[in-house]
């Protein structure tokens, strides 16, 4: 009975941590995209096309710090 409860309570704990990773992984991708001041994608790997060329819109490089006089 003992080992029948422990599976249980690591099969849950384990459904737990991957919906824990799976919500992690885009809002630390989130957060790393405002502290470089892009433009915030949740999920950057869809890419929307212009709809008369089909292609996807260039990137822009990010800003060179600037150090003072």
């Amino acid at each position: 009975m003992l080992v029948v409860q422990l599976v249980r309570a690591a099969r849950f704990m384990s459904g737990v941590g991957r919906v824990l990773i799976r919500i992690a992984i885009p809002l630390c991708g989130w957060v790393e995209d405002v502290a470089a001041r892009k433009k915030p994608k949740l999920f950057p790997r869809l890419v929307v096309r212009h709809p008369c060329t089909g292609r996807a819109p260039e990137s822009r490089p990010a800003r060179a710090a600037t150090m003072g006089p």
